[in-house]
């Protein structure tokens, strides 16, 4: 989780940098603590996936183009492109062309609208795609010397093209599925984003006849924001994770109205913002206390220890209304994110039985395999499955994988799920397993032993 963790960081100060570049510090000041405290950064910033490198590099790419753009000499132009294209490099490695494509639609969006498409020939893509080459290509030459043509086929083929035009991976979703995704994962600045999205196309859709020259900031910021969002809405499968790179555009989206409320000489909006946020909160609290119990097999006093830091934020809501300062609004808002996530992290977590469920499997039956015994994944798939064994695990596909060659070659053990013993018994032909261990949402399932040791009599073990 190290590399999350840093790129998590690196994310919010760079958003706290765009901010500042495209408005002002305070909007930059805003705009870092929006990225660095909202739930799905944060989640994502303290997860073992790909996503948050993906969207730390992303931006690093989009900030290097706001410092071509805003440069004034050759010396800031050749920095500023250099970051763009190592920027996309890196992200193309995090996780493939969506290092390329989301940096490229919000670039070329920017340059449409603004009616300066011959700009491109300005970005030196003569250097800068062969750097961008030298960056990114090496690892995939040494894969694909490494697996041959498997890993392009799963790793191009399969994880991006399937995944954006075929619904193979049964993650489908309506062409709004992101909206209610980005209001929630942007909690507690949900209504901050809501506030500077209609403020800054407020201020941006006048401009439209003068090619948006008054407003360059708020164009790239809406490019940024709207062409990812665009993109991923139209992927025939989708997942929250996937709106991540956009996250820093609503920020300084949301950083940009709160400065603007903070310098509002009325006090009805920021009153009307700040009673907003901590109504909600409440209710985020009094949601989790009466439905996360039953979904995550957790004590109802822990959920309850793990959302009180909530009540902070209305209990800010009460001092605002005291001494009128916004700031101190949102310290206390952010000061609840961190203890709620770090007692989630730190206490609630590691105790649900539903999180710890393959880990505790591979420990106490899977951590000694004999050289024959393979695992098997039937209708489940969790990778720390890989990670607690240290051994190869089989994704089986009863559509086109044969049973019988799994057992031949080794195949003793399987992670299922109850709901999917039926599909294992027929594929076991009516023989009984030898052991099954549950834990959690998990079903683990071991077949009749290896041949010298047949005969023996089964284990139930719930």
């Amino acid at each position: 989780r190290l590399p999350s963790l840093l790129a998590g960081l690196g994310f919010a100060l760079l958003t706290a940098a765009l901010g500042t570049r495209l408005f002002s510090g305070r909007t930059g000041f805003y705009s870092g603590l929006f990225a660095a405290s909202a739930i799905q950064p944060v989640v994502y910033g303290r997860t073992a996936v790909p996503d948050m490198l993906l969207a730390f590099f992303v931006c690093l790419a989009l900030y290097g183009f706001v410092l071509w753009e805003q440069a004034d000499n050759n010396k800031g132009k050749k920095t500023s492109l250099l970051m763009l294209y190592l920027g996309s490099a890196l992200a193309f490695l995090a996780k493939g062309p969506l290092g390329v494509i989301l940096p490229g639609i919000t670039v070329a969006a920017y340059l449409v609208l603004s009616r300066r498409l011959k700009e491109v020939l300005r970005l030196e893509l003569w250097w800068g795609i062969p750097l961008f080459l030298l960056t990114a290509a090496p690892w995939f030459v040494y894969m694909y010397n490494l697996h041959g043509p498997a890993f392009l086929e799963e790793f191009f083929l399969q994880r991006n093209l399937q995944r954006y035009f075929t619904n193979r991976w049964a993650h489908p979703g309506p062409v709004y599925y992101f909206l209610p995704i980005l209001v929630i994962g942007a909690f507690p600045w949900s209504l901050a984003l809501l506030g500077g999205a209609a403020q800054s196309l407020g201020r941006l859709w006048p401009d439209w006849k003068n090619s948006f020259k008054e407003k360059k900031s708020e164009l790239f910021l809406w490019c940024w924001f709207g062409a990812m969002l665009v993109f991923f809405s139209f992927s025939r499968s989708k997942l929250p994770n996937y709106v991540l790179p956009l996250y820093p555009a609503a920020a300084v989206l949301g950083g940009s109205f709160l400065a603007a409320v903070e310098k509002s000489p009325g006090r009805k909006q920021p009153a009307a913002l700040v009673g907003g946020t901590a109504l909600l909160a409440l209710t985020v609290l009094l949601a989790g206390i009466l439905l996360l119990p039953g979904k995550v097999s957790m004590p109802g006093t822990l959920v309850v220890a793990s959302l009180a830091p909530l009540a902070l934020i209305p209990l800010g809501a009460v001092i605002f209304t005291c001494n009128k300062k916004l700031a101190v609004f949102w310290g206390f808002s952010v000061a609840a994110m961190a203890l709620v996530f770090a007692i989630v992290s730190g206490v609630a977590l590691p105790r649900a039985e539903r999180f710890t469920a393959v880990k505790t499997l591979s420990e106490s039956r899977l951590h000694s395999l004999g050289d024959r015994e393979r695992i098997l994944c039937l209708q489940v798939w969790p990778p720390s499955l890989l990670f607690y064994t240290g051994r190869e695990v089989v994704r089986f596909d009863p559509r086109r994988d044969c049973w019988d060659d799994f057992v031949k070659e080794g195949g003793r053990w399987v992670l299922t799920r109850e709901r999917s013993m039926s599909m294992l018994d027929s594929l076991m032909q009516g023989r009984t397993p030898a052991e099954k261990y549950r834990k959690g949402d998990f079903l683990l399932v071991r077949l009749e032993n290896i041949p010298d040791a047949a005969g023996s009599a089964p284990e139930d073990n719930y």
